[in-house]
């Protein structure tokens, strides 16, 4: 138990260190892109980013967690091992590929695209290089240290390029490209680092071991996609219907929300394995550790929730400047998104896959979606960004409730009293 514990405290303190390279070192470049591309061009390439992230996900299959799983459970076995490196990166490299002609199509049909074809291609790089970036491998082996030193490093280069050569509005291609660097230095220097540390030699992955891999991951991805789709599709709603000086509004403000929430981000990945190592053994051990991961972890999340909100006016003008008052009421109408998502995260994905809930869980994000797609047009059409907004915690909202709704008709209390 108390080796346990000290590799989840290891993980958590990597995984810490990874979101500080994918996420705070970025965050450090938003107040000088803001003020240095304006609301017009910002909001062009975060219309791009979040077609792109859809692609991301789509790519990315969640292998997270059952590439993950599979690598912890054999990770002794270096055959194995080996098998399911080459089958998960072939898969991912397959989708790739999907998604290379999903984004042709999308590029042919979209107007602000077309007219920024050159940003639209930089950006799309980043699927490709996400997708084949193995934390999945690292975080099965439990030496999440290394993956966290390459994405700092990746980070640190990333950002200082953005300082050194970044000076007028003009330069937004090169400020998209040095972006997106990021991935691509930690997709090469990651499978660099895998193969030298655990001695992976190649393999021709046969057709049927994708499949295999596919099929395997399937409930998963099915339910990641539902989420990030009516997580992403926003942007891009606003950026068709309102234009780039609204989107840009509207996804800086969002952009500091997924800030805040990236915050929890560690410690829900890295105690995902735990909760289904003590779920396969105990649901009762299990229930106890989730109850205390609520507590904790709510608790931080509602914190987190309650200074966005009070303090919208003045994170807005320090971070991104006077140009973008108009992102005050989004932040304070998304403020609450970090505590809804954060129980969402418990109730679904620590609870429900690892209780053996896959199916209603799929179902819960499956609703979520359509719920939130039959209502966007009307949201983005009558209220504009604010009404995409407030649709966005509405839909978050109501998969949160549905998933304690069906914990509770099975009996499984979350919000039980300790034991």
């Amino acid at each position: 138990m108390s080796s346990s514990k000290n590799n989840i405290g290891k993980n958590i303190s990597a995984l810490y260190a990874s979101q500080i390279a994918s996420y705070v070192f970025p965050f450090i470049t938003i107040p000088y892109l803001a003020r240095i591309l304006g609301p017009e061009f910002l909001g062009l390439i975060g219309f791009c980013k979040a077609i792109t992230l859809i692609l991301m996900n789509l790519a990315d299959y969640g292998f997270i967690l059952t590439a993950t799983r599979n690598i912890s459970i054999t990770r002794y076995d270096k055959p194995a091992r080996n098998q399911i490196y080459y089958s998960t990166q072939s898969a991912k490299l397959f989708l790739s590929i999907v998604c290379l002609f999903i984004f042709l199509i999308i590029t042919a049909m979209t107007p602000i695209l077309r007219r920024h074809l050159l940003l639209s291609w930089i950006v799309f790089i980043s699927v490709p290089a996400s997708s084949l970036t193995p934390v999945w491998f690292f975080l099965g082996m439990e030496s999440m240290h290394v993956i966290s030193l390459i994405e700092i490093f990746s980070s640190i280069i990333s950002t200082l390029l953005i300082f050194i050569f970044i000076h007028h509005a003009a330069q937004y291609n090169l400020a998209a490209f040095f972006q997106i660097l990021y991935w691509v230095l930690s997709a090469i220097a990651g499978n660099y680092l895998l193969h030298k540390k655990y001695n992976l030699f190649p393999k021709l992955t046969s057709f049927s071991c994708i499949r295999r891999e596919l099929a395997s991951g399937w409930h998963v991805f099915v339910s990641t996609i539902y989420s990030n789709i009516f997580v992403n599709i926003n942007t891009v709603i606003v950026g068709i219907f309102c234009g780039s000086m609204i989107v840009g509004y509207y996804n800086s403000a969002e952009k500091i929300v997924r800030q805040g929430q990236s915050l929890l981000g560690p410690p829900t990945k890295a105690i995902f394995p735990h909760i289904a190592s003590l779920a396969a053994a105990s649901h009762t051990n299990a229930l106890h550790m989730i109850r205390k991961t609520l507590l904790l972890l709510g608790g931080i999340a509602f914190l987190i929730s309650l200074l966005l909100f009070l303090f919208a006016h003045w994170i807005v003008l320090l971070i991104l400047g006077g140009q973008f008052r108009n992102s005050v009421i989004l932040l304070k109408i998304l403020s609450a998104i970090p505590f809804v998502v954060v129980i969402s995260n418990i109730l679904g994905i620590q609870t429900m896959l690892n209780f053996g809930f896959k199916e209603p869980f799929q179902r819960v994000l499956m609703c979520g979606c359509i719920f939130h797609l039959l209502l966007l047009y009307p949201a983005v059409h009558f209220w504009g960004a604010d009404g995409v907004a407030a649709l966005l915690l509405l839909t978050e909202t109501v998969v949160c409730l549905s998933m304690l709704s069906y914990l509770y008709h099975k009996d499984v209390r979350v919000f039980g009293r300790f034991q």
